[in-house]
């Protein structure tokens, strides 16, 4: 059996981890979960995948704009500028709705701007579109970009 696709869901609120996590087991997306509280650990982990510690590197990452010690905006313009985490699908989901962050988004080449649902049952209607960014077979997914 295949080893399941990895996401990594990086989000500082203990609460909005915890419904992203309950949403994504109820969403039917067959995928690992990996969750952090910040994006220094998730680099830290990033930086070990693929070496004989870590495992394989995560197939998207879900990330929130504003995080501690190292921002979303700035965690975003480094994997796109770094080599190794170019090609890595990235969704932003944020409750930040400043136009700005929006086109500093798309600049960096986010696949999906998404304001945070509010409740647990729109997250698990959301999450599950993700697949698209997680099944090699079906080729690259189309430009999608939420406003």
């Amino acid at each position: 059996m295949p080893d399941l696709p990895r996401v990594m869901h990086i989000d500082d609120s203990d609460d909005d981890r915890d419904l992203f996590r309950r949403a994504f087991q109820v969403s039917g997306l067959k995928a690992e979960l990996l969750s952090f509280p910040d994006a220094f650990e998730a680099l830290v982990y990033l930086d070990q995948t693929g070496t004989p510690a870590g495992g394989p590197r995560p197939s998207l990452i879900v990330l929130d704009l504003t995080l501690p010690q190292v921002d979303g905006r700035d965690f975003l313009g480094y994997l796109r500028t770094h080599p190794r985490y170019q090609s890595i699908p990235l969704v932003v989901l944020t409750g930040s709705n400043r136009e700005s962050d929006r086109l500093r988004c798309k600049e960096l080449q986010v696949e999906s701007y998404v304001i945070k649902p509010f409740t647990s049952a729109q997250l698990s209607q959301l999450i599950p579109s993700f697949a698209r960014w997680l099944d090699p077979s079906t080729g690259p997914p189309a430009a999608a970009y939420d406003t």
